[in-house]
């Protein structure tokens, strides 16, 4: 399902909420199966990726090719992902215990792109937060519509749909977005 009135973001950051506050983003396994859902939505969708860039933005397939280069990114994440999450030991003063920094998931991110880079200002973003255990809102500009209404089509059936929400809009969509509370 996917929101484009103002008064369905509220409900639709509920829902985000919801599953992150049940802690099912948290676990790696979680974490490695979103990011590895994202990888086959890029692998498997490059050509309509490129006819939708190419209807947006014009030019050639060399201007593009900076907008798909996600897959190593997300390959890095997943390499990293145990050393990311991993406790670190921190110094203290006192003489017992120990103390350490654990890397903590934040909540719900949103994640807005510009018209001239529809498809990397909006996912590759979207990496870090998998990575790190969050949830998103994703809103594409309304200047790159096909690009838009692709990734509208594409995210919810590849990424999860209580964690990964895509919204569209304009200016008044958009505007509203901001004023609501995110992580």
């Amino acid at each position: 399902p996917r929101a484009t009135m103002v008064d369905d973001f509220s409900d639709v950051i509920t829902e985000l909420r919801r599953t992150f506050d049940s802690g099912v983003s948290r676990s790696l396994r979680w974490r490695r199966g979103a990011l590895g859902s994202l990888r086959r939505l890029y692998e498997e969708n490059t050509d309509a990726m490129v006819s939708a860039l190419l209807s947006d933005l014009g030019g050639g397939n060399t201007r593009v090719i900076g907008e798909l280069l996600g897959v190593p990114n997300i390959d890095m994440a997943l390499s990293q992902l145990e050393e990311w999450t991993a406790d670190r030991p921190a110094r203290h003063d006192w003489a017992l215990g120990r103390s350490f920094i654990r890397p903590e998931p934040k909540g719900v991110v949103l994640i807005i792109s510009a018209w001239n880079f529809p498809i990397k200002e909006l996912l590759e973003p979207l990496v870090g937060a998998l990575a790190a255990g969050n949830v998103a809102l994703l809103k594409p500009s309304e200047l790159s519509p096909a690009t838009a209404s692709l990734l509208a089509q594409l995210v919810p059936q590849y990424l999860p749909p209580d964690a990964v929400r895509l919204v569209q809009g304009g200016v008044p969509e958009t505007t509203a977005l901001l004023e609501l509370q995110f992580d």
